[in-house]
């Protein structure tokens, strides 16, 4: 089911992006063979020219592994084992896999990521019982913890890290730190997410987001190409004209581009 529903598609977006980028570079079949070589592992991480690609081979080998050890049954052995996943990855491989990921369909990189699959699953029941805030103390600690994260993500934007400066000098606390500064920027990310979640639009991005994800350098390109056609080049000039092309993009991808997909898929289903 997994392999259906993650490298099936993760394929797909392969083929995609190597005919359109061969399109564009006019690549040879010495070049095309190259890139198939790549995909064949799986688009090891910052070696793939459609970079976010690698996600996608990464998240079905971490859903196999994850199922696998659900069958422990126990959530608190289950965190373990991830924890010292990490452990594994941060200080036993050398360069450690968020810096210089090697491993074919980044099961280095998986090691490394597989310790938020773990706290989701510990802590997804709390949280979701938190959102419903039918309390002024589950409401307040919403705000105060949402301040905090907010706080520390805005530090971190202009260079500023918290979290080393206080606990970057305890030599076994040190090792997650990594894992913190990520849980306070995800909390972040879960309040925006529940405070626009009766937004259509942007229900129908998070619906999208494996789709998504394969078509980013896609649609990227594509944009680009477009905009060359009609003479005109694209330009940031603060990272407000960023945050703005990101969601033209976005909307472009969900309206245009993956219904496009979704019907050549459901046709050729049809026929089989």
């Amino acid at each position: 089911k997994k392999f259906k529903r993650i490298m099936v598609p993760f394929w797909g977006f392969c083929i995609l992006s190597i005919v359109l980028n061969t399109i564009i570079h006019d690549y040879s079949l010495k070049d095309i063979n190259g890139i198939l070589l790549l995909v064949a592992k799986g688009n090891i991480r910052n070696s793939f020219f459609a970079g976010s690609l690698w996600f996608l081979s990464c998240l079905f080998v971490m859903e196999i592994v994850f199922k696998l050890l659900k069958m422990l049954k126990y959530k608190g052995l289950v965190l373990g084992i991830c924890l010292a996943m990490f452990v594994i990855a941060e200080k036993v491989l050398n360069p450690r896999p968020i810096a210089n990921p090697q491993w074919i369909y980044n099961i280095d990189s998986m090691l490394y990521y597989i310790i938020f699959y773990a706290l989701g699953y510990v802590v997804y029941p709390y949280v979701a019982e938190l959102f419903k805030a039918d309390t002024v103390f589950k409401k307040l600690f919403i705000v105060i913890s949402g301040s905090i994260s907010l706080m520390y993500s805005v530090a971190l934007f202009c260079g500023v890290d918290y979290t080393l400066s206080l606990l970057g000098g305890i030599p076994i606390v040190a090792i997650f730190v990594p894992i913190l500064k990520s849980l306070l920027i995800i909390w972040l990310n879960l309040i925006v997410a529940k405070l626009v979640e009766g937004v259509p639009l942007f229900n129908e991005i998070g619906q999208n987001t494996l789709y998504l994800c394969g078509n980013e350098w896609v649609i990227k390109n594509l944009m680009v190409c477009l905009v060359g056609l009609l003479g005109m080049q694209i330009n940031f000039p603060t990272p407000l004209y960023v945050y703005l092309y990101v969601m033209v993009l976005l909307i472009v991808g969900v309206k245009i581009i993956i219904p496009f997909e979704k019907e050549v898929v459901a046709r050729r289903r049809n026929r089989m």
